[in-house]
């Protein structure tokens, strides 16, 4: 929502701040008995800033260009900085800062609405110090914040570290930025594992840490609308390059710390830049030394030359495993949906071969030509009509149906704007139609493509929809146990993967939604006996896959028994 004035005019924005005084109550004691973590002399200041008051941890000598230490939004602020500030405290006077607008001892009067004012906050802490410049080095938000400062006012800004800076350099990870909108909202018990996660175990935080992030989640209400670190661009990045230090962990989760590596390489020219190894996030925690060393190495440097840097080994020695990488189209996923539908099954295959001889030479005869895959669904429809217990299934209440008419399920490849697609295509009443009318179903299902009802359907699904976790299986299931779904899906499927390729071979299915389902395989010229004389016919492999809770063997054998002599006299090619 958004706040309004007594005169109901829009006033912006909700601020952050503690939900009420006794979780601010909470989240100061807690700060206060982290503060033992900090290893050297302090003091605590509020600086004023046209966005409220700004808390600061001060430490080392007085005088000289200040250091400005930026947090993670973790919700522990400037405590971030306890394994740190010993080593960067003994030759500079270093403000450890908590965020405006996040958990801290600040306190927000006005919203920061964009990038500018991001810039602008700092400023006014500068200003306050009575700095012309400093040097400003930033974790995670932190450094997103210190990057844009440097690009936003340049003068202000004598070097500019960031340490695994927020986006910045690549986009967010797609799971890390749904995270970064749910994470405010997660239970307070949930800090040590989302510092776990961070951490990766490379560092155990201590328990008065963990008590901080804990009421930080449990009392905190950040801004609404809040502004979010973003990728910068090439032009912003480059004039800042001399003047910046990147340090990004190995195993970085928010985005590929190679690729960022690169591209840091890349616009940021003379930037020195490093992967730092066995680190991940929180680098600045999980390998402190190493970080204090290279923190004080570049601050204390003078050289300011602009140069290309020798491009860093680790972007060297990267053998990219993938040439591009593509989201799932929406036709994937339904299908992926349909498979994870039958995880309940208990399948039974059985690999049968059939010779069709007979049935071919009659199909020849025919004109026009019928296909084997109407051929093999009337087969399997008129058969399983005979055996109703075969294509029979379980209601949502448990109970057995089995129905009368035969509905088969074929796949039928098209064509969608996504890319091809085996367009599920049902052949109704299928036991007491002809081949030559399926054929026709079939071929004319194929003319249709760009015009299909489905097709247009699924050219037009939204992906975020197809995207929801188990609501395409929650569809299937649902077309599976109810008798107006089975009139829509079918009794029994029918799948011609085997008519793309040529020769023999048998393919078996994932199990689906479908008591019984059939595989076509290949055909091929392959020796039989018959009468005791060794011949050669031509052989068509099925794999037929019943679901054993529903089916029987004995019921099975039969209809299997059935099914080759159908096919091998092509009694399907007779009319019903």
């Amino acid at each position: 929502m958004e706040l309004r004035s007594r005169d109901g005019q829009q006033a912006g924005p909700r601020l952050a701040g503690f939900d009420r005084p006794s979780g601010r109550d909470r989240y100061l004691t807690a700060y206060q008995a982290a503060l033992a973590l900090w290893p050297v002399p302090h003091r605590s200041e509020l600086l004023e800033s046209r966005f409220g008051a700004t808390h600061a941890l001060v430490s080392g000598p007085a005088g000289g260009r200040p250091l400005i230490l930026l947090p993670a939004a973790l919700g522990v602020g400037a405590l971030q900085w306890h394994e740190n500030i010993a080593r960067l405290a003994a030759c500079r006077r270093v403000f450890a800062l908590d965020f405006i607008g996040g958990p801290g001892r600040g306190t927000q009067t006005r919203p920061l609405v964009d990038r500018a004012d991001c810039a602008q906050w700092l400023l006014d802490v500068l200003d306050e110090l009575g700095a012309d410049d400093a040097d400003v080095v930033g974790s995670s938000q932190g450094g997103w914040f210190a990057l844009n400062l440097a690009m936003a006012a340049p003068e202000r800004v004598h070097r500019v570290g960031a340490l695994a800076p927020a986006a910045s350099l690549l986009p967010f990870r797609k799971p890390v930025a749904a995270l970064l909108r749910v994470g405010p909202h997660l239970p307070a018990r949930s800090a040590r594992y989302s510092l776990r996660a961070s951490l990766g175990g490379r560092y155990r935080a201590d328990d008065r840490l963990v008590e901080v992030v804990s009421c930080a989640q449990a009392h905190f209400r950040y801004q609404q609308q809040a502004v979010l670190p973003g990728v910068f661009d090439d032009d912003e990045l480059r004039p800042i390059g001399p003047r910046a230090l990147v340090l990004l962990g190995e195993k970085e989760i928010i985005y590929d710390p190679v690729d960022a590596l690169d591209r840091a390489w890349r616009v940021l020219p003379g930037a020195t830049l490093e992967l730092v190894p066995d680190a991940g996030h929180l680098l600045n925690l999980e390998r402190a030394d190493l970080v204090d060393d290279r923190l004080v190495r570049f601050l204390d440097s003078d050289d300011q030359t602009v140069h290309q840097a020798e491009k860093p080994g680790a972007i060297v020695n990267r053998r990219r495993r993938a040439s591009m990488t593509k989201s799932q189209s929406v036709a994937r996923r339904v299908s992926n949906g349909a498979l994870r539908a039958g995880r309940s099954a208990a399948p039974m295959h059985g690999l049968i071969e059939v010779d069709v001889s007979r049935a071919l030479a009659l199909r020849a005869a025919l004109v026009p030509k019928p296909s084997i895959t109407a051929l093999v669904v009337a087969s399997v429809a008129r058969v399983a009509a005979q055996h109703p217990s075969v294509h029979s299934y379980r209601d949502w209440r448990g109970r057995l149906v089995t129905h009368d008419h035969v509905d088969v399920n074929t796949l039928v490849e098209i064509t969608t704007t996504t890319g091809h697609f085996p367009l599920a295509t049902l052949v109704r009443d299928a036991d007491v139609r002809s081949v030559e009318d399926i054929t026709d179903q079939l071929e004319s299902t194929k003319l249709r493509t760009g015009h299909d009802r489905e097709a247009r359907i699924l050219d037009r699904v939204p992906s975020a929809i197809a995207r929801l976790p188990g609501l395409i299986s929650l569809l299937y299931w649902s077309l599976g146990r109810t008798v107006r779904g089975r009139s829509r899906s079918g009794t029994i499927s029918v799948s011609a993967v085997g008519m793309f390729g040529e020769g023999g071979g048998f393919g078996i299915g994932p199990p689906t939604l479908y008591s019984l389902a059939v595989v076509v395989g290949g055909l091929e010229d392959r020796p039989r006996v018959s009468d005791g004389q060794i011949t050669t016919g031509q052989m068509l492999d099925l794999t037929v896959t019943f679901d054993h809770n529903i089916i029987d063997g004995a019921p099975a054998a039969r209809f299997i028994a059935q099914l080759r002599e159908t096919l091998q006299r092509g009694d399907a090619l007779d009319s019903p």
